[in-house]
């Protein structure tokens, strides 16, 4: 799996100062801020030798149709002139929860999807937490399912944030995966999934998480987005280490919190090819 830092986590830095922490912890990109995108984003990313795999988010209302496609067409043009692949988007409506809400929100995926394959940029809805339904209209991955169904995953897909699902039990993430282009990590300590601390000291079964991913055939990025207050008290240099212990060198995430650390013997013996990985003592 590839190690992304989410700009996001780092709000209020600068692009540079952020491109520099990511050169830092070995991460090979960044998912930008839609403001972001205003600036000179070729000359950073060529400086610093990293990608931008995604820019977001941007909020849809589902029932203002043609609002929400042109800000996405808006902002698919912009992801489009500087490469960046992904785009991500939360759904909101202030419709009750039924067959009218579902209706017009599976309309809106199909114009995305269209509108997706039209610019060629992938856009990615992001499902929030059932206690997020006030600022998202989509918090069931059941749901998620049938807005995914006869969709081209090369246009249209979903962006997982383990802190806003917490129990992967029961997920049909088989059935899912195809359309997974990217998975946020980050641990939660209270209640609040919009307050995250670093992996490994929080309660979310990451480990379990990472398990279920790798044997539904996941490989996409893994990218790191801790939500605290308490980051900006940290120096550049107690940041870079902690955001550098939430990797493992494989890409997976370090979750010490849970002993979930595996050897595995790609060579069957020690030597120059064992690798860290999750998964069973192979």
């Amino acid at each position: 799996m590839t190690r992304v830092l989410n700009a996001f986590m780092l709000h209020g830095k600068s692009l540079d100062a952020i491109c520099r922490i990511a050169k830092r912890t070995g991460c090979a990109g960044v998912t930008l801020e839609i403001s972001h995108l205003d600036e000179d984003i070729d000359r950073l990313l060529k400086t610093w030798g990293l990608t931008a795999f995604c820019a977001g988010t941007l909020f849809l209302t589902v029932e203002s149709l043609e609002q929400s496609c042109q800000a996405v067409r808006e902002l698919l043009k912009k992801a489009r002139a500087v490469g960046i692949p992904l785009v991500s988007a939360v759904l909101q409506s202030a419709l009750p929860i039924g067959e009218a809400r579902s209706i017009a929100q599976a309309e809106l995926c199909r114009k995305l999807a269209g509108l997706g394959a039209q610019y060629g940029v992938c856009i990615c809805v992001e499902p929030l937490h059932r206690s997020c339904d006030w600022l998202s209209s989509l918090t069931d991955l059941q749901e998620l399912q049938r807005l995914c169904e006869n969709a081209d995953p090369r246009w249209f897909g979903w962006i997982l944030d383990v802190c806003h699902c917490e129990d992967p039990c029961g997920l049909p993430l088989q059935k899912l995966v195809p359309y997974l282009r990217s998975v946020h990590l980050a641990d939660v300590c209270g209640s609040d999934p919009n307050i995250r601390c670093f992996p490994g000291e929080g309660r979310l079964p990451l480990f379990r998480w990472f398990s279920l991913l790798r044997e539904s055939g996941y490989q996409g990025p893994v990218e790191l987005e801790v939500l605290s207050p308490e980051l900006e008290q940290l120096s550049e240099s107690e940041l870079v280490r902690k955001i550098d212990r939430a990797f493992l060198p494989s890409g997976f995430c370090f979750l010490m919190g849970e002993l979930a650390l595996h050897l595995s013997w790609t060579a069957g013996r020690a030597g120059p090819g064992c690798a860290w990985c999750w998964g069973k003592h192979e």
